[in-house]
């Protein structure tokens, strides 16, 4: 199993910013309003967090980094929304090619990444009124999650 000394310090700024990414992804596929954008947001916060507790080694190094300086994590977005997606879905795919030094540890890294996305895709109900009705995960943040599905190589859920 890898660990953090294992890479340079851009590579684990790379693997830091990987699960915040993807979320940030999915949260771009289909804005929510105000509540929507904070609940979404809690999610990637509590999947890092419940991340620090993982039996794999490296994933929880990763996730206590993150959660440490979660603020410093992603890069200035621009102001495009295709944009701001496009760079962010580099961001994971340059996480899992950094993997390549750790082999082992791609696929729970790449488990967790997506479960950030699911979660953060499920935090928050689109449409509907006053909180009754809508739809749990829309067809823009499924297709969302499918992209982060291949990027991370595994299978759509």
């Amino acid at each position: 199993m890898a660990r953090q000394s294992d890479f340079v310090p851009e590579e684990w700024k790379t693997l830091t910013a990987g699960p915040a990414a993807a979320g940030m992804y999915v949260i771009l596929s289909q804005l929510s309003g105000p509540i929507g954008l904070v609940e979404e947001s809690y999610a990637i916060a509590k999947e890092i967090l419940r991340a620090t507790h993982s039996p794999n080694q490296l994933v929880k190094e990763v996730a206590e980094a993150a959660h440490a300086s979660a603020r410093h994590l992603l890069p200035s977005m621009p102001g495009d929304k295709q944009k701001a997606r496009a760079l962010l879905l580099d961001g994971v795919r340059s996480a899992m090619a950094v993997l390549g030094k750790a082999p082992a540890d791609a696929a729970a890294y790449g488990q967790w990444v997506y479960a950030v996305a699911e979660k953060t895709a499920a935090a928050a109900r689109e449409g509907g009124f006053l909180g009754i009705g809508g739809t749990a995960v829309t067809d823009a943040e499924k297709a969302a999650l499918a992209e982060l599905a291949a990027v991370l190589g595994r299978p759509p859920a």
